[in-house]
């Protein structure tokens, strides 16, 4: 399997995640329990050549789109914090979307809930 790993920075605090696609798969089935989701695309999973380095850098690079347009749409629905995610090289509990993408991103607690304040 491959996993994913990208660079998450909230002001001056920065961290990396690592993930698989199946982690993107579970976060967007969380978050399209509350909000349509419909017009945010994963990519697609290949079963042939998916771990060819063009694969994983163009999966890569979708993720990553992915995640900048859940948090714009969080955003909009005043549900995300504002964290700048960018690409570096399994419960079935039910989360709120701001729960499920606290959770998907790993905030470290020295940051609290910076949306507390919105």
């Amino acid at each position: 399997h491959t996993v994913y790993l990208f660079q998450c920075r909230h002001d001056e605090v920065t961290w990396e995640i690592r993930r698989r696609y199946k982690d993107f798969h579970m976060l967007h089935q969380r978050i399209s329990r509350f909000l349509d989701v419909s017009s945010l695309r994963l990519p697609s999973k290949q079963l042939f050549g998916s771990h060819s380095e063009r694969v994983i850098s163009h999966r890569r690079q979708a993720l990553l789109k992915y995640l900048e347009d859940l948090l714009a749409m969080l955003d909009q629905a005043e549900l995300s914090s504002p964290f700048n995610i960018s690409s570096a090289a399994s419960s079935s509990s039910v989360l709120s979307p701001h729960e499920a993408i606290v959770s998907f991103l790993e905030i470290p607690e020295h940051l609290g809930d910076p949306t507390a304040s919105r």
